[in-house]
């Protein structure tokens, strides 16, 4: 394996768990001593759930709750692209297939996080995988879910078929995008999983290893571009975010 390709795997996991965790002030146990990260000890995390994998073995190296029910949010569309990427190879124009934006998928709450599609656009299968990425786009994951599953009830099921398979068994989703339901649900143990799974395929790796990407001109808008929102992968203009930046998150 890589040397890139197992940094990318840990940094993934690691902010997909992170964002499944629900912050709590606590005191720490003992003080956290960067010099001697292998000494580090739950006391040290605020976050409820926290797990670190091995990329190509899977082994667990730190735990913490991993098998306490979160609900994964947007940590959702790992799952959401995969799927896609792997039902794309069966589809006649592969990767390349167009998928139409409907009213429901672009209908978003303001609070909403979109990559600002139009109802009636066209847009390539590659091209919703990364904006459901990259930018963590709710219309472009219910699009997903709509025009390869149906509806979005139906790719919903597809996905808790797939989590069952590699043994995800505390994880439940009803939605492609992650908004918040009682019923939508997961374990950082079971999201380390499914990430692990997930950078298997080449087409994900590249994704989420992605700074920036072209949406291409389609028959309602040109061309235009799309920034990856993982602080790890992308160096961000923020002083307070600018230290989370990791140069090698895109070497192979």
């Amino acid at each position: 394996m890589k040397r890139g390709w197992a940094i990318r795997l840990m940094v993934l996991v690691a902010a997909a768990v992170l964002m499944l965790c629900a912050l709590f002030p606590a005191a720490l146990a003992d003080e956290y001593d960067e010099n001697y990260p292998e000494l580090l000890s739950e006391g040290h995390l605020t976050a409820s759930s926290v797990i670190l994998i091995e990329a190509d073995t899977g082994r667990v190296i730190f735990e913490k709750n991993p098998d306490q029910r979160m609900y994964p949010a947007s940590t959702t569309k790992i799952l959401t692209v995969w799927l896609a990427l792997t039902m794309g190879e069966s589809l006649e124009y592969g990767l390349e297939t167009k998928l139409p934006l409907s009213e429901n998928a672009v209908n978003l709450a303001p609070d909403e996080s979109s990559a600002k599609f139009a109802a009636g656009e066209n847009v390539r299968l590659i091209d919703l995988c990364y904006a459901a990425i990259l930018v963590s786009g709710n219309d472009a994951a219910t699009a997903i879910a709509e025009g390869l599953g149906g509806s979005v009830e139906s790719f919903a099921g597809m996905m808790n078929q797939a989590a069952m398979s590699f043994g995800c068994y505390n994880t439940h989703f009803v939605n492609a995008n992650g908004l918040h339901d009682e019923n939508h649900y997961t374990t950082a143990r079971d999201l380390a999983t499914l990430s692990r799974i997930a950078m298997q395929n080449e087409d994900f790796r590249t994704i989420v290893s992605t700074p920036s990407y072209t949406l291409p001109k389609d028959n309602i808008y040109r061309a235009r571009s799309i920034i990856n929102g993982n602080n790890f992968v992308a160096e961000s203009k923020d002083e307070n975010k600018k230290n989370r930046y990791y140069p090698d998150s895109g070497t192979g």
